[in-house]
């Protein structure tokens, strides 16, 4: 019993340890639970912060570098974006820094409505490009022509109309943003913030680059754009151009500011004239910017280290085993000229298809120059700055009106009465050694060689009589002369630029007037400084030799036409100049400052307008034989203001 009751009791002192245990075993799990997680969580906190203080006190150079790796690869580096507006508006000057111009200019762009506006000079002269009008677009120029009648400046129009092979296009006056890649951070002119965008394509050997500053604000704004390009104001040659952007916004589209006047006088142009001369007259930005719609050549872009360097002959004979580049010796030579030639006068060309059209230009006229100095003649020709022009292309360097000569109320030249035996003409002559004539002037992208023969014979006139070498304005007769026939750039003649000038008083110097603007500008009369007074200009009797070296010895330059048509006379570097084709069939303004005799051959002395690089540092010796090139055809004497002249 005893022992039964035993066992009972330790049966029931089990259930209760089991009873016991089990709220035990429960709390034991859930504070197990409750610390596993605690620790866990402490853990990590304990692990971040360890990390934390790994990553940024820690001297582990090597946690520090894996740290690093994972930000970098987890930010992505954002390169600002070029992007201009379709339609914008922009405020500049461009500038020319070896032609001495800096010329400012105002535009207006549509793309969307593929129409723009570019006025220059504070809107003296406005051009218009609307591709919406006709089946090639047409364009406008708006310049201002004085009247002689109303004693008024009003405006004039000259228009021309695209055709297949020269379209007209609206014209953007910045780079297409495609053809540019980020380049750095800069500060220009060492205050303004800016980002620098180059735009890097290789021709054959010689690397071009166009870089543009832009702000760093978004939407970029252009800041400055320096280029290479065709220098079509001066003398053809490459050069430096800069346009500098002063404003520049979005546009809100207005029709009335593209919208071409419909009330001006516009005069014709004929059909045979639509080539680039006559395109890039309507709209002078069309050579700066020329390559705004060109395409990305990604397969010619040099890389950052690639430089444009002079080849050596070494180079040459690497370069003579790439069929791409030549195919003969011969070829090999041609372009190893035409690169030195690129190279002496800073020329360069948009791409690829333009370098190899200039070439070949360049290849003719090298033939036919080294073909005739072979001959030995009586004159040297030598390559120049137009070596790489057309002999059409020469015409935007002269001037004279495709019209009839007739001036029927100039007087004839009366030779004074003199004894030639006492008071002999002297058997050569030369007025610049006398100081007679002022420096060689380009005349430029315009047809104002009729301005510079002028202000040449009155400044040599002027000197006789008072001994005083004024500078006169060839701007002036080019604004204002427009009442008696002449056609501002477009051409004119020099006695019609006499008549003006002998109404009015006389003609301004040019530093009181203003600089040559090489385009039709302002006539003014205020402010002016009056350099030289005519009384009468007199023609010399057509073809009468003696009676123009009579005219230049005793009143000084005379003006004249001449012809300056043949290839030989663009190649002109020394020597007396003869050539059979050289007929009278006259086409361009000159000055006579003089005459001579060499090696029993006569000559004329004649200063051009084609810049001091042309010919022998601006002039050239004409033979007088067979009146060659017509000197003494149209030849013009002016007298200065004196009771005593030409009696």
């Amino acid at each position: 019993m005893k022992a039964a009751d035993n066992i009972k009791e330790r049966e029931n002192e089990k259930k209760k340890r089991k009873f016991c245990c089990r709220p035990t075993s429960f709390y034991h799990y859930l504070m197990l639970l409750f610390s596993t997680v605690g620790l866990f969580i402490f853990g990590q906190y304990q692990l971040a912060g360890k990390l934390v203080f790994s990553h940024t006190f820690a001297h582990s150079h090597e946690v520090a570098q894996k740290h690093r790796r994972a930000l970098n690869n987890t930010i992505k580096v954002i390169k600002p974006k070029l992007s201009f507006p379709k339609e914008y508006y922009v405020k500049g000057i461009l500038k020319l820094p070896y032609g001495d111009i800096v010329e400012p200019f105002e535009a207006w762009y549509s793309g969307d409505q593929k129409m723009s506006r570019i006025d220059y000079y504070g809107g003296m002269d406005k051009t218009y490009q609307r591709e919406d009008i006709g089946e090639f677009g047409f364009a406008a120029k708006v310049v201002p022509e004085y009247s002689e009648k109303t004693d008024k400046i009003f405006k004039g129009c000259l228009h021309h109309v695209g055709t297949k092979r020269y379209p007209i296009k609206a014209q953007s006056v910045v780079p297409s943003p495609k053809l540019f890649k980020f380049k750095e951070k800069c500060i220009l002119n060492k205050t303004i913030p800016c980002w620098k965008w180059e735009h890097t394509f290789l021709i054959l050997t010689k690397v071009n680059t166009y870089t543009l500053y832009t702000t760093r604000s978004l939407p970029t704004k252009p800041l400055r754009y320096e280029m290479m390009g065709y220098d079509t104001l001066l003398t053809s040659y490459y050069d430096k151009y800069i346009l500098q952007y002063d404003k520049f916004h979005p546009l809100s589209f207005d029709f009335d500011t593209f919208e071409i006047p419909t009330d001006l006088h516009c005069f014709d142009f004929k059909s045979d004239e639509a080539s680039e001369s006559s395109v890039s007259s309507y709209n002078p930005m069309l050579e700066f910017i020329s390559h705004q719609n060109e395409r990305p050549q990604k397969d010619t872009v040099p890389s950052n280290k690639t430089k444009s360097k002079k080849i050596t002959e070494e180079e040459l004979e690497k370069d003579s085993a790439n069929e791409n580049l030549v195919k003969n010796h011969f070829e090999l030579v041609v372009e190893t000229i035409f690169r030195e030639y690129k190279n002496s006068f800073n020329k360069n060309y948009a791409d690829d298809l333009e370098h190899v059209k200039r070439k070949d230009i360049f290849r003719h006229n090298l033939r036919f120059i080294n073909t005739l100095n072979r001959q030995h003649l009586t004159y040297k020709l030598q390559v120049n700055h137009f070596a790489d022009a057309t002999d059409k292309e020469m015409n935007r360097y002269k001037g004279l009106l495709n019209e009839s000569y007739q001036d029927e109320t100039a007087l004839k030249f009366e030779p004074p009465k003199i004894d030639l035996a006492i008071t002999p003409i002297p058997s050569s002559l030369d007025w610049r050694e006398y100081g007679a004539v002022t420096d060689v002037r380009s005349q430029g992208i315009c047809g104002s060689c009729y301005a510079y023969a002028v202000t040449g014979a009155i400044e040599g006139a002027y000197y006789l009589k008072t001994g005083v070498l004024n500078d006169l304005s060839e701007q002036q007769i080019v604004d204002c002369s427009w009442g008696f026939g002449n056609k501002g750039c477009k051409g004119g003649y020099p006695y019609r630029a006499m008549q003006w000038i002998l109404k009015h008083g006389g003609i301004a110097t040019q530093t009181s007037y203003g600089n040559y603007l090489a385009q039709e500008g302002y006539c003014h009369f205020s402010n002016i400084t009056n350099g030289a007074t005519i009384t009468g200009y007199y023609n010399i009797t057509s073809g009468n030799a003696t009676e123009m070296k009579m005219a230049l010895s005793l009143y000084g330059p005379l003006t004249v036409l001449i012809n300056t048509r043949p290839r030989s006379f663009k190649f002109y570097d020394s020597g007396i100049y003869y050539d059979k084709n050289c007929d009278t069939k006259l086409d361009h303004a000159a000055l006579a400052v003089g005459y001579g005799e060499e090696n029993g051959e006569e000559y004329w002395v004649i200063k051009n307008s084609w810049s001091f690089s042309w010919g022998d540092k601006g002039f050239i010796k004409i033979s007088a034989r067979d009146d060659n090139c017509g000197v003494t055809q149209k030849a013009v004497v002016v007298k200065v203001k004196s009771d005593s002249d030409l009696q």
